[in-house]
């Protein structure tokens, strides 16, 4: 019944897809990418001796694996069953020797074998390469399935320590993709629940939704005892239940019992045993071969609209990677491709720093002229202005220098070299810095124009020139622009403008003097018997504190009028122990002379020294504001702007010389390769693409499988 009834179920139009995507199978095979793809397909899983290579044999009708102890597939199978009409003989073929057919099932056998020791070698170990082998006979279903290695969980002999670590990696490479069917085949004599097979298919599975269980050797189990209750999904869960077989047994195989006979053997046994006789209808090989031909059908119908985006996204995605490696590139003469070539890189550094080039834009990281403003706003804008003005001076310094500038006077008022040399000494500390954001940005133009070198990957030697000639013009660009820098700090140093109108110890200093205080000699009428001075003291900008008036005399009293009021000198005689200090000091005069310190300064030294600090922070503030605002500018003109304008210029004439054309348009060896292996990719794309454009819609008919008695 199994053997005639397939050549009558195969005429549905359905059957077509099967073959459909073993096409595709074969066609992805090429480029290597059959278990990268996802196509829709029943993997085989089960444990060593569970009977996985007697049921193959079962649906295929023919002794053709190999057999023996211990690991004996040791590489994925991909078996491609075809129908033949009725009374054709059967015969294989292997992708690996495409048009060679095998008639001789042995022959199919020992190819397995001596293909397997080719490729994962003589001993025990396994190989991810698979074999693919189309069966065509008029005693099968269109099917396809994936014979995995058996798991195991120690190794023995001479086989790898890790043995089941490696096949568990393989066997999780089919089953993991969610277009896979698990047929996870179990031995019925042995606790289901432990089973190797469901316990690894339920990691990638938990629901049960697209794990087809298969029971073995129902026949070897204890007498008295059978497994209808997991056959019944009762123990195990799962979707698409479970299917009891009975396979032939050693010595069966050892009599050279054939296949045709041990399905009879298999039909009495469940016709004639009295739990498994109330559900005939769902076990056996022949319900089983009927059952993964109507699943895998529905499940490539479903399929097949995401197949066919995934086809057309690798499609672009391969086109876009042969336009890179020049697999379009219209045949025009070397000058014209070098043009194109360097005018397509120069664009591409350009469309970078300016932000325009999508292919540099990501979500996750600043890119091209975007890390440059980086740079300015958030590296070297901040830390200019987190400068102090008086850091590496103290007040001891302020003092010193203020004292050094009064030469041999006792001066009345603060001398304005004091105040000149110290902010020089500070502005001056602001060229390192602005040096420094040089060459940052040199370097993050140095990373764009590497970055952008997508157009030169296919010519080494021209990307190795292109990328030292730009290297080169950013050094020519950079010798003005360190030189404008360090002009515009010496600007800075010439004239200190101590009129600029935001700086308060300037032209604006009057505004901020205090009420009364005037500049004039007589003093207030109804005062005599006294010398009235007007009281020498500086505004302080409201910005720093508020306006303060600072007395320079430490005698001072103030009045009501602003006028200090200075008696009439009278002074008291000085002790003996200070004029006797005061004489060694004056005989001996010291070879170094230090300035005060803090603690020994007066009043007035205090604030003086004040002043000067208040001053400086001031004035350094307003060259700080210039300096963060004029160098960005300064690198914007000299250096991005330059390249941007130049740079295909400079390339053209660097590179634009007939002698150069064969050495700089020659590809490497690798660029060739790649250029190949893309072709061949969207070659096999194409004819994928092809393929599936030949299905229609299909209905799913299972009307005949039921005609012939079959309960699906």
């Amino acid at each position: 019944l199994f053997f005639r009834s397939c050549s009558i179920l195969n005429c549905s139009n359905m059957e077509q897809l099967i073959p459909v995507v073993n096409r595709l199978q074969g066609v992805f095979a090429d480029v290597g990418m059959v278990a990268k793809i996802d196509l829709p397909q029943i993997a085989v899983v089960g444990s060593q001796s569970s009977g996985k290579s007697s049921v193959l044999e079962s649906l295929v009708g023919k002794d053709f694996l190999p057999r023996g102890s211990g690991i004996v597939t040791r590489r994925p199978l991909i078996l491609q069953l075809l129908t033949l009409p009725a009374g054709s003989k059967p015969w294989g073929e292997f992708f690996h020797k495409r048009g060679q057919q095998f008639h001789s099932f042995d022959e199919i056998r020992q190819e397995i074998v001596d293909n397997t020791s080719a490729v994962a070698g003589v001993g025990k170990g396994i190989s991810k390469d698979p074999i693919q082998l189309k069966i065509h006979s008029p005693d099968v279903l269109n099917l396809t399935l994936v014979d995995l290695p058996g798991l195991t969980k120690v190794a023995v002999g001479d086989q790898p320590r890790d043995i089941d670590a490696q096949i568990r990696e393989l066997v999780m490479d089919y089953i993991v993709q969610k277009n896979c069917i698990i047929l996870a085949v179990s031995a019925a004599n042995q606790d289901v629940a432990n089973s190797d097979a469901l316990q690894i298919a339920r990691e990638v599975d938990p629901s049960g939704d697209r794990t087809l269980g298969v029971l073995t050797k129902l026949d070897l189990m204890d007498k008295g005892t059978d497994c209808l209750d997991v056959l019944m999904g009762k123990v195990v869960p799962l979707q698409m239940g479970f299917i009891g077989v009975v396979n032939r047994g050693q010595q069966d195989i050892n009599n050279n019992k054939d296949i045709k006979s041990a399905l009879r053997a298999e039909q009495e046994f469940i016709l004639n045993h009295p739990q498994y006789s109330r559900i005939a209808s769902r076990l056996g090989t022949p319900y089983l071969a009927k059952r993964l031909n109507t699943i895998l059908l529905r499940h490539i119908h479903q399929t097949l609209p995401e197949l066919k985006a995934k086809v057309a996204d690798l499609m672009s995605h391969t086109s876009s990677v042969l336009r890179q490696w020049g697999g379009d590139t219209p045949v025009i003469s070397s000058g014209g491709l070098l043009l194109n070539i360097l005018t397509e890189y120069s664009s591409s550094v350009v469309a970078a720093i300016d932000g325009t080039h999508s292919d540099n834009i990501t979500r996750t990281e600043l890119t091209g002229g975007a890390r440059v403003n980086y740079i300015f706003t958030q590296a070297f804008g901040p830390y200019i202005m987190s400068m102090r003005p008086t850091d590496g001076i103290t007040d001891e310094h302020i003092r010193t220098t203020i004292d050094n500038a009064k030469g041999p006077r006792s001066a009345l008022f603060i001398p304005e070299q004091a105040f000149e040399m110290l902010v020089k000494q500070q502005v001056l500390r602001l060229e390192e810095p602005c040096l420094k954001c040089c060459d940052h940005v040199f370097d993050e133009l140095a990373r764009i124009c590497q970055s952008s070198e997508k157009e030169l990957s296919r010519y080494p030697r021209l990307r190795t020139a292109v990328i030292e000639e730009v290297q080169r013009l950013l050094r020519r660009y950079m010798q003005p622009l360190r030189e404008f820098i360090s002009n515009l700090i010496r600007i800075e140093l010439a004239y200190i403008n101590t009129n600029h109108p935001h700086f308060y110890g300037g032209g604006s200093i009057y505004e901020h003097m205090g009420q009364g205080q005037q500049l004039g000699m007589a003093g207030p009428p109804g005062v005599a018997g006294a010398h009235a001075v007007p009281s020498p003291t500086l505004g302080i900008a409201s910005g720093l504190g508020g306006a303060a008036n600072l007395s320079l005399d430490p005698r001072a009293n103030s009045s009501s009028h602003g006028y200090v009021q200075i008696p009439s000198p009278s002074p008291a005689p000085a002790p003996a122990s200070q004029v006797q200090q005061a004489t060694s000091h004056f005989n001996n005069m010291p070879s170094h002379i230090r300035g005060p310190e803090l603690r020994n300064m007066t009043d007035r030294q205090r604030r003086e020294t004040e002043v000067i600090k208040q001053l400086l922070t001031t004035y350094f503030g307003i060259i700080q504001v210039s300096i963060q605002d004029k160098i960005p500018k300064a690198i914007i003109h000299f250096l991005l702007n330059k390249l941007k304008s130049n740079l295909q210029n400079e390339l053209v004439a660097a590179f634009y010389k007939e002698d150069l054309f064969d050495e700089l348009l020659r590809e490497s060896d690798e660029v060739s390769k790649r250029r190949n292996a893309a072709q061949k990719m969207l070659k096999c794309l194409q004819q994928a693409s092809d393929t599936l454009t030949e299905i229609r819609e299909f209905k799913l008919d299972t009307s005949a499988y039921i005609a012939q008695g079959f309960d699906l």
